[in-house]
């Protein structure tokens, strides 16, 4: 298969990932069955979805360039996707004082993932986190994927995979809880990213019956671990299975959404708006929590309130998410499509 070949379906994927985000983080007051946490998954198949992407790439770059040439090219079309708006995000939340200048610095070098962790408590744009970690493993990805496509492949993906489960569980082993920030850090996202590569290597080499066979069982493990008592085992040993659980889950959703030639909610999977939400998803993560908070200024600036049960938190989460999206389709028309159009000069 081409590295450049187009997943369409990956798209609603990326549409399903960042609406858990928005419902984890506007519908705070939403009642989720088992307690799931809607924003971690969607992170967690954001991720996923990269480390197939970018491993596909990478591999058809590295068969047709030059290993210099495949690296400048890889990390200047990078950054044209992602820096640009990062960085105008960064500098509002400066300008508008919900970030000081001298707190500022791990957010322009893509740390604050490691500033969270330091501090031990949340920050100003906290969900910039998961940017830094993509930021930080695009730093040594690439030389991984230039070795593995020589020999091993399989074996030094999964290799991965488990270091990630490995650094995990070590602290719920060790101390029997997970510090702030644990799941912050790269190598907590190490089993997402390199999963993601591990299926880009093997999707074609099964059948869509084989697929569809794992991902029944996918959903049954994963639907166990939140349905046994916690008794069984310690909140933090939950919070590692939950977590492995839910990626062994999106590895086989990929698998099945990429190997299928249809799917019994195709339309949904080629509903234009479903898709257009998927295209300006990585937009609505960038922009949604300044969304929130220039919605609740205009609302407690004007004194203007929902009526009835309306005002509970409906009202605000529907205006958050509009505003969301309004500023990501201006955002995605007016910097990052113009922008776009240069990776053409980096093919």
């Amino acid at each position: 298969m081409n590295g450049k070949e187009y997943f369409f379906r990956l798209d609603a994927l990326r549409a399903c990932a960042v609406g858990g985000v928005l419902l984890q983080h506007f519908g705070y007051w939403i009642p989720i069955p088992l307690g799931l946490n809607l924003g971690s998954y969607g992170v967690q198949l954001f991720f996923l979805i990269s480390g197939f992407l970018i491993t596909g790439i990478l591999k058809d770059s590295f068969a047709k360039k030059s290993v210099r040439k495949a690296l400048w090219d890889f990390y200047a079309r990078r950054f044209l996707r992602i820096v640009p708006i990062y960085y105008l995000a960064v500098f509002i939340y400066v300008i508008t004082g919900m970030l000081g200048v001298e707190d500022s610095a791990p957010y322009w070098f893509y740390f604050v993932n490691w500033e969270l962790f330091l501090q031990g408590h949340y920050l100003p744009g906290t969900h910039f986190w998961s940017l830094a970690v993509e930021e930080q493993f695009y730093l040594f990805w690439p030389l991984i994927v230039f070795f593995a496509s020589r020999r091993f492949p399989v074996l030094l993906y999964s290799g991965f995979v488990f270091s990630g489960f490995v650094f995990f569980a070590w602290p719920a082993l060790s101390m029997n809880q997970l510090p702030f920030g644990w799941t912050f850090l790269p190598s907590s996202a190490f089993s997402a990213l390199a999963a993601g590569a591990l299926l880009r290597h093997v999707y074609h080499r099964f059948s869509m019956k084989n697929w569809n066979g794992f991902f029944v069982t996918s959903v049954a493990v994963f639907l166990g671990v939140h349905l046994i008592p916690t008794s069984f085992w310690s909140p933090a040993f939950e919070t590692v299975f939950e977590y492995h659980s839910l990626i062994l889950l999106c590895f086989l959703l990929v698998g099945v959404v990429v190997r299928a030639d249809t799917t019994l909610i195709d339309g949904f999977f080629r509903s234009r708006f479903i898709r257009f939400l998927g295209v300006i998803s990585y937009g609505i993560y960038v922009w949604h929590m300044l969304a929130h908070h220039f919605w609740l200024f205009l609302k407690y600036s004007f004194g203007y309130h929902f009526p009835g049960k309306l005002d509970f938190g409906t009202g605000d989460f529907v205006a958050s998410c509009v505003i969301t999206l309004c500023f990501a389709s201006l955002s995605w028309f007016v910097i990052e499509k113009p922008l776009l159009k240069m990776k053409r000069y980096f093919a």
